[in-house]
């Protein structure tokens, strides 16, 4: 076809070629998002597909649903509907291979790293009340994506969890039994709280005994217990350490899961901090994922690792193969903080482990011990519902409709007795809804900010122009 236009209209045939090229793409894509669209598929599923199958998504749909739905990222109801109507029996294997697989994802993201033969069946039989357990368990035995570990038969892991997993248990073994002792000085302790100008709580103190070899170490602790400063002054102790044992300071990496909880590390530290994936040089391409390894390790002898607690199973397993042996890992985290996203328990399961040297902080430094603050923290981790109120914490009861006039003025309040906008921070646990940031937003911004006006709509705030 190009041929001949070309030499009908003698135009440029890598022109004409490509133009071609744009409308069969355009013609795919109008065909699968027609097909999609009888099974409430949208033009963001369409475009997903035509990014992993550029020239036979259409087809891949329609011949290989239950691939696709392994692939691409789109609702597994989707491509199941689409194979039953191409006439999949119901209790087809690949169709009952390709449901386990489903609901093992839908667990990871749950963030369980694997389930019970039991826990599996019950979220089959939930959504998928035509699928017998005998079924279940045939497919289980020889399934290409779903393995048990060979200790705990009943478990089903996802089968790049249980790599994850076996690695991680490896490369923590390794680092345990590689340790090295280390000479331990107190005198150095005394020093950093001569030049720092204060001295160290008991259990800060205590902290630096886990400074007595390398390997894996734990600094646990609530909010306001001093981990930050006991981090630093860890750090200027291995300083001092290095520099009376080999005449020169460690190389030290410090990282932490999340960007914004590195940033925060590097402004605490005045070091440099990245994120635990820049670190290890986390690139994926094309399906696959580089990163740095045995064979290339993390060129430091002191590791630091903040917010553990938001630390995942499979991000845990990567950074663990790239440290190398003899070095000093220090896990600094709250088990009662934010926990991972991606599947698994580390902190936790590090605790529960027993084989890690471990200093858990208690006593607070940000409140008093008798702050209700501090008390009401303690109250709420172990459930308790009979939280005191008083001058620094108090609790206003209202409805829906009446929180943004309580949150209105409550805030004129506080700014008034503090005589300092600045020292006011409101905090939100959603984002929509009464209760949410963005009516929150809209209220206190003819407090804090009056702008120049304008018109609200919902909560944006629109000002509008005369043209020129």
């Amino acid at each position: 076809m190009e041929e001949k236009i070309c030499s009908k209209t003698k135009a440029d045939f890598v022109f004409v070629s490509d133009v071609f090229k744009k409308v069969r793409r355009l013609k795919r894509e109008l065909d699968l998002f027609k097909f999609l669209g009888e099974y409430n598929g949208t033009y963001e599923h369409c475009m997903k597909l035509m990014k992993k199958y550029p020239k036979d998504a259409l087809e891949m749909v329609l011949h290989k649903p239950y691939e696709v739905a392994r692939n691409v990222n789109i609702p597994f109801h989707i491509m199941d509907r689409i194979a039953l109507d191409q006439g999949i029996d119901r209790l087809d294997e690949e169709r009952i291979a390709a449901i386990l697989y489903w609901c093992m994802k839908k667990e990871s993201g749950s963030g369980n790293a694997y389930v019970t033969f039991e826990q599996l069946y019950k979220i089959v039989a939930k959504q998928f009340k035509d699928i017998p357990k005998e079924a279940v368990e045939n497919s289980l035995k020889n399934h290409p994506f779903i393995k048990t570990d060979p200790n705990f038969t009943r478990s089903f892991y996802n089968i790049e969890m249980l790599g994850d997993e076996e690695k991680a248990a490896h490369n923590f073994a390794r680092l345990l039994y590689t340790k090295r002792e280390l000479p331990f000085y107190p005198e150095f302790i005394d020093q950093i709280e001569e030049e720092r100008g204060f001295a160290f709580g008991d259990q800060q103190r205590q902290a630096f005994q886990l400074l007595r070899s390398t390997g894996f170490k734990l600094l646990t602790g609530d909010p306001g217990t001093g981990k930050t400063t006991t981090v630093n002054g860890l750090l200027k102790y291995l300083e001092m350490l290095w520099n009376k044992m080999y005449g020169k300071l460690p190389v030290f990496a410090l990282c932490a899961p999340a960007g914004r909880a590195a940033q925060r590390m590097k402004e605490t530290t005045s070091r440099n901090a990245q994120t635990i994936h820049k670190l290890i040089e986390y690139q994926p391409f094309d399906g696959k994922e580089y990163y740095k390894d045995a064979s290339d390790p993390i060129k430091a002898d002191v590791i630091v690792v903040d917010e553990v607690s938001m630390l995942g199973l499979s991000t845990f397993s990567k950074l663990i193969a790239a440290i190398e042996s003899g070095a000093l890992v220090m896990l600094v985290g709250d088990t009662n903080q934010l926990q991972s996203v991606e599947p698994g328990n580390v902190l936790q399961d590090i605790i529960d482990s027993g084989c890690v040297d471990r200093c858990h902080l208690s006593e607070v430094f940000r409140q008093a011990e008798e702050s209700l603050i501090n008390q009401n923290a303690k109250k709420i981790i172990r459930g308790e519902e009979n939280l005191a109120v008083g001058t620094d914490f108090k609790i206003i009861k209202c409805t829906p409709e009446e929180t943004q006039n309580v949150l209105r003025a409550t805030v004129q309040e506080m700014i008034s007795e503090t005589g300092d906008d600045k020292k006011v921070q409101v905090l939100a646990p959603v984002r929509k809804g009464s209760c949410g940031v963005n009516e929150g937003n809209t209220q206190l911004q003819t407090i804090f900010n009056l702008g120049k006006g304008g018109i609200w709509c919902g909560y944006r705030n629109l000002n509008l122009m005369t043209g020129l």
